[in-house]
Parts: structure tokens; sequence; C-alpha cells
């Protein structure tokens, strides 16, 4: 698989589930036969050789039949309309048709921000392409964010996506490419003192919650962990489809940031605060059918949590061990000069 292949599976790992819950009438096939159409459309000719003229929004109704003449998922009509200095804002059903009104002529949407505001206002879907970028919102809301639609493939999102019930291999991927080293996220506030940014709680949400969206199959992230700025909610969850099987992690950190000091006997205390953050969780959510505790760890001196209640008395659908992700300010070379030291000795 590959090229418009590869990003039309990408879609698929969760644009379908959660088009289905925003707009209930539009079929799988007509889903799968839109984004086919689309994605070849962007990669085609009429669009690359208008590409500097700039962005191009897609707005889809897809609760009306448009009356319009023009398809504009042909690639020769929207080459023709882009060659004409028409709107950069394509008003059209699920089929492609345009409808006769199109009521965002002259509407100004040259960014996200400026698409994420629009979309409050409607219940329309939005596609931003910019470049080889390709943004999907609705309600203020992104449901897909694609870098380059014409590279995803060279990413690796694809051919290694894994299901939620492999949780541990995903956080053990997600460790791996993102956290260790800070590779894909900046965490420390002070390397030397072992210290992290001030509520690191949020940066690792969201960075967890963006890498289970590209690397997820078989299920799709609620967006609430992905939109939401406060403090109160550190859990991301996961909706499997098509039995809507709910998965919910709970972010915890132990260790010191700028604002806060969470070492030494407190750290235990955050361990088992998760733990029972986790069950309340898991009562209040009949679909619950596993609850995972992920700590990423920046003690200097790290040891094994104690936690209050004996690990075999837990509920059966709670991960057991937690998964605990070490963060270490050494460097890989800092790390291979203490190495050597030590060999020498």
């Amino acid at each position: 698989m590959g090229g418009s292949e590869d990003v039309l599976a990408f879609l698929h790992s969760s644009i379908i589930a959660k088009l289905y819950k925003a707009f209930p009438k539009v079929s799988p096939l007509e889903s799968n036969l839109f984004w086919t159409k689309l994605l070849k459309l962007v990669q085609s000719d009429a669009y690359i050789k208008n590409v500097d003229l700039g962005p191009v929004t897609f707005i889809i109704d897809f609760n009306e039949v448009a009356s319009g003449e023009t398809n504009y998922l042909e690639p020769s009509n929207l080459d023709e309309h882009l060659i004409k200095r028409g709107s950069r804002n394509i008003y059209i059903d699920i089929h492609g048709n345009n409808f006769v009104t199109n009521p965002f002529n002259g509407v100004q949407l040259r960014n996200l921000e400026e698409v994420a505001e629009s979309s409050q206002e409607n219940d329309f879907l939005y596609i931003f392409v910019k470049g080889t970028e390709l943004k999907i919102t609705h309600k203020q809301i992104i449901l897909k964010d694609i870098p380059d639609f014409f590279s995803l493939n060279k990413v690796g999102h694809i051919k290694s996506m894994l299901p939620i019930h492999e949780y541990r291999k995903l956080l053990d991927r997600h460790y791996k490419t993102e956290i260790e080293g800070e590779r894909g996220i900046e965490y420390w506030q002070n390397k030397s003192k072992y210290e992290l940014v001030a509520a690191p709680e949020n940066k690792f949400r969201k960075k967890l919650a963006n890498f289970l969206e590209n690397n997820l199959s078989g299920g799709f992230i609620d967006e609430e962990c992905r939109n939401n700025n406060t403090n109160d909610r550190n859990d991301v969850r996961i909706i499997t489809v098509p039995n809507h099987d709910v998965y919910i992690i709970e972010i915890k950190w132990v260790g010191k940031s700028s604002g806060n000091n969470y070492d030494g006997t407190v750290a235990h205390d955050k361990a088992n605060e998760g733990l029972e953050q986790l069950n309340l969780y898991i009562e209040a959510e009949p679909s619950c059918v596993s609850g995972i505790l992920l700590i990423y760890d920046a003690r200097k001196n790290p040891e094994d949590f104690r936690w209050n209640n004996a690990t075999n008395t837990w509920k059966e659908n709670i991960s057991n061990p937690p998964v605990v992700l070490h963060l270490d300010p050494t460097s890989s070379s800092e790390k291979a000069k203490e190495i050597v030291k030590r060999e020498k000795k």
C-alpha cells in the first residue's frame, strides 16, 4: 500500500467513526468514496500547479444535497475554478457538487485559526489544504492533522499501527520515539536540577494523544484531551471501533517542576492518587474495559512505588503493573562518557 492509499488508511483509522457520530446520515460507503476522491484531487496536477495561489478550504455540508452543476472533486473543474481566481472556499455536498449560493465567498479562511472560528458557527466539516498540509475541523475541533499528504507513508504511521489492547507496545514506542531524550517534546526546565517545566502534565497529555492519533488502529481518541488546556483532566480516552469499548489512560508525573515538588513520599501519594482516579473513572464508565495508569517519572533517585493496596487486590481491568516512563536529563553522549569512565576503573 502506498501514496494516497496510505493516507486513506490513516484517515480511516478514526475519521469514519468521528464523522458517523457528527453526521449519522453519512454511510461508510459514501464516506470512503468522498475521501478517496478528495485525496486524489489534492494530489493531482490541478491542485499542485495552483498551490502557490494560497490555501484552499473545502466546506462540506453532509446534511444537504447540492443542486449546483459543478463537481469540485473532479480535478478539471477545480483547475478551471482556480485559474479563474474563484473563491478559495469551496462549498460542496458529500458528492462534491456545489451549492448554488456560497455564503463563504469573500470570507477570509487563510489559516487554521480563522477556519476554527468559522466552524463554530455551523455544522459543516472544514478541510483546510495548504501546500501539502491537510487539516480536518468540525466545531473548532481538529479531527485530523496531516502534515504532508504526499509523504505520510515515509513516517511509518501506517504499517506499524497497533490496536489499543497492545497499549504497552504503544507506550513503549511513545517513549522511545518522543519522550526519551526529549526527541519530540521539551519538558525539562532545568536539567541539572532535575526540574520539569510548569504543568508538564498538559504537555504529556497532548503529546500522548497526538502520538496515539498517528499510531493507533481500530479506534479513535476522545478529542477533549487534545483541546482541553485545564489541569482538572489528565486522562486520555480511546474508543474502539466498532465495539465502542473504552480504554482510559490516567497520566501522572512525579519529581519536581518549576511550580511543584512531587518527590520523596509525595511521589508515592501521587501514584496512589492516579490509581484512585482510575477506579472512579471505571466505576462511572460502564463501557471501560481497561484503565491504564501511566506515570512520567522525573525523580533523580527513582524507587519502586509503595501502593496503599496490594496489587493483587486491584480491579482486574486496571493495568498491573502500571506503565512508568523514566525521564533522564542526561544526554546519550554523557551516558556514553560515564560508561567509558566506569569501564576504565
